[in-house]
């Protein structure tokens, strides 16, 4: 299976104990113990509450060409402070503000 990778940090503490560079550690480790083959990493340097991220939309907008079968995060409130649930929410309003 493919995997693609996303990590995040919003905060001068989150770089210090869980850095960008340690949570991509953390994911490609996991990723090679469980059999997944990587083919893309996304980043960002923002707050989780902010949902318009350079690299979580890319993961995302990657995700949604089937690019991967799964998103590797090393938390999920990596991806949003609102979780899956925020995600879906923000993914039909937006939809909906287009026709």
């Amino acid at each position: 299976m493919k995997a693609i990778i996303y990590a995040r940090v919003s905060t001068e503490k989150d770089s210090q104990s869980a850095s960008i560079a340690n949570q991509v550690k953390a994911c490609r480790d996991y990723a090679k113990k469980t059999g997944l083959k990587v083919v893309a990493e996304f980043t960002d340097e923002k707050s989780g509450g902010k949902f318009n991220r350079p690299g979580f939309s890319q993961a995302l907008a990657a995700m949604g060409m089937d690019e991967a079968d799964i998103l590797i995060v090393t938390d999920q409130d990596r991806l949003t402070r609102g979780g899956a649930v925020d995600i879906e929410r923000r993914r039909v309003r937006d939809s909906q503000s287009r026709f």
